[in-house]
């Protein structure tokens, strides 16, 4: 989206923007590059509150976008972070869409789609609708088909599953279970466990960067995410590729030089 979203240059209180954030709602599960500007205004002009409160949800958001972009909004899971999310007590529902979302890479509405008959044992299919592949035209995104491997870890862990429904993540009678039930889950979990900065998504960020860590390529990892361009997957890789970089530096000076660790 166009990030210079107002001119604006009184500043709110930071208390007010989760109130005006809120009006972000009726926008749903929606991949971030996709919401333009247009978007934004037409939920301003929607707002029944007066002109200087429709001003501050512009201008929180514009904020958020902003500054949530280039900082990186999904930040990814520390190992001691996993660590410790997956040794507390949490419903099996809950434990199998984050293996599936750390283990695959796919986001939360993947996750939940994801039908038990889309697996072979050995490698997931996922079909993606990815809304950024029809740009201004609402979500009606282009489908992305992938073909995943499944990880032993992630195969041993479905191998020991006893799965009610036709979905991996469903409740104990079967029914699938709804992303905001998800979001509202994983949240009450993480905020319980000191874990405020990490959310779903931050799994995929986590998947993205230990696979770049691994040298995979911008392209490789694509195969896994579904992201359809290299610019979109290099938000999440970029610190790792710049460390494989540097690492890479230092050896080719030590070689110079002759020096050892």
């Amino acid at each position: 989206m166009n990030r210079r979203l107002s001119g604006l240059h009184w500043h709110p209180r930071p208390n007010h923007y989760a109130r005006v954030l809120d009006e972000l709602r009726p926008i749903g599960d929606f991949q971030t590059d996709n919401v333009r500007r247009q978007h934004i205004i037409k939920l301003r002009n929607k707002m029944t509150t007066n002109d200087r409160t429709r001003d501050l949800f512009v201008a929180a958001t514009s904020r958020a976008f902003t500054i949530g972009m280039d900082l990186g909004c999904f930040l990814p899971w520390p190992k001691a972070q996993r660590e410790k999310f997956e040794a507390s007590e949490m419903p099996q529902w809950l434990r199998t869409a984050y293996m599936l979302g750390l283990y695959t890479g796919q986001r939360e509405g993947d996750v939940l789609r994801l039908a038990r008959a889309w697996y072979d044992g050995a490698w997931f299919h996922v079909r993606q609708a990815r809304p950024e592949a029809n740009r201004g035209k609402g979500r009606k995104g282009r489908l992305v088909e992938l073909e995943i491997p499944a990880v032993k870890m992630l195969r041993d862990y479905l191998a020991g599953l006893t799965l009610p429904g036709l979905l991996f993540v469903t409740h104990e009678d079967g029914s699938p279970i709804k992303a905001q039930e998800l979001q509202h889950e994983l949240r009450k979990r993480l905020d319980a466990l000191g874990m405020q900065d990490c959310s779903f998504h931050g799994l995929c960020h986590t998947t993205c960067t230990a696979l770049a860590e691994a040298g995979a390529s911008d392209r490789q990892i694509m195969a896994i995410t579904g992201h359809l361009t290299e610019q979109m997957v290099s938000r999440y890789t970029k610190k790792a590729n710049q460390k494989l970089l540097a690492a890479d530096a230092m050896r080719s000076l030590r070689k110079g030089t002759g020096c050892s660790d």
